[in-house]
């Protein structure tokens, strides 16, 4: 009989945003079997793993599959967030995002994604020059000039997955995730502004294409690609020559990026002064355009997610009831995660 898998213990515990001293009062455990148990130092009885399971509502059958738990820092899992998200915000979003992909593994073996492989462009090979990878990954998809209509549905035909979600904080904007024998994967927060998460999923592709490795300056080598894949230089260069608020929110709807992202690339592309630049973000915060910023941008919507779920339905014949089991989650948390089509898809025979 298989064993227990400790570390999806721990991970349900952490997505129902429990910690370990709760879930044992709740059990009537001590802290330290607990601990001992998710670290694989005392194999837990059969009752023992059901009487978790019930506290979690949580089939018991998840506890035993063999699946990864990945964390933030490693080379296949990077996030966007701001410096004062904290801690236990970023273990229950981790656990969220472990748990969906854990769920969507089963349904993703059956389908197939007709699109070619994502490009792996290690930075290193590539005198470190971001830009130049963002411009070759534009060339390679055969993008057209200007800016990227619907940067969704490019990353979907492309054969990655987008999935909007609740992280339940709006101090980070997005995750990405490219497990083994899974399409790359991009986490986006529902409570970000459309402009917001346009720059994260550039600045997650960049990570994806760039970052098989971590390196010492990846956050900034991926706002570096971001920058250059949604606004090239070459192309928005003559519009940003002394760009004020007025023409930032000129240019906003045409690019799809905020206005801070126009007036930072004008400043980096040596538009504007360093000094003019900061004076332009001083008055964007005292009309509080630091939070909500004029000229809303609307959500890209994902669909591959719900092309998958079609076809699993429609061609394997799997009834709803049939979909939940396989995920392997409960059925409440398998609707509060709306599966939400690009790329064509075939079934696998």
């Amino acid at each position: 009989m298989a064993s227990v898998n400790p570390a999806l213990l721990s991970l349900v515990r952490e997505y129902r945003g429990l910690t370990q001293e709760q879930l044992a009062e709740r059990l009537g455990f001590t802290q330290g079997y607990l601990s001992k148990v998710e670290n694989r130092l005392v194999e837990p009885s059969d009752e023992a793993v059901e009487r978790i399971a019930r506290s979690l509502d949580w089939p018991v059958a998840f506890f035993y599959r063999s699946d990864r738990v990945y964390g933030f820092g490693t080379a296949c899992m990077y996030h966007r967030k701001r410096a004062s998200l904290p801690v236990h915000a970023l273990r229950s979003v981790q656990a969220t995002i472990n748990v969906i992909r854990i769920a969507l593994a089963p349904m993703m073996r059956e389908v197939e994604i007709e699109a070619p492989p994502f490009p792996l462009l290690d930075i290193d090979l590539f005198d470190s020059d971001p830009a130049r990878i963002a411009r070759l990954v534009r060339g390679t998809w055969r993008l057209p000039m200007g800016p990227i209509s619907d940067l969704v549905q490019t990353l979907e035909v492309a054969g990655g997955i987008v999935y909007r979600v609740d992280f339940g904080t709006r101090l980070l904007d997005a995750v990405s995730h490219w497990a083994p024998d899974m399409p790359p994967l991009f986490f986006v927060n529902t409570e970000a502004p459309g402009d917001r998460v346009r720059f994260s999923l550039a600045h997650e592709l960049g990570h994806v294409i760039m970052h098989a490795a971590p390196t010492r300056d990846m956050e900034h080598e991926a706002d570096l690609f971001a920058s250059e894949f949604l606004m090239p230089a070459d192309e928005i260069g003559p519009s940003l020559t002394g760009i004020d608020l007025a023409r930032a929110a000129q240019l906003k709807p045409y690019w799809k990026v905020s206005m801070a992202a126009l007036i930072m690339r004008a400043r980096d592309l040596g538009y504007i002064s360093r000094q003019r630049a900061s004076r332009l973000f001083m008055q964007m915060s005292s009309l509080g355009y630091r939070t909500v910023e004029p000229v809303p941008i609307s959500h890209e919507e994902p669909t591959l997610l719900k092309k998958i779920v079609s076809i699993q339905r429609q061609v394997h014949g799997y009834t709803l009831e049939e979909l939940v089991e396989l995920a392997g989650i409960p059925e409440a948390d398998f609707n509060n995660h709306q599966l939400t089509d690009t790329p064509v898809l075939r079934a696998l025979k």
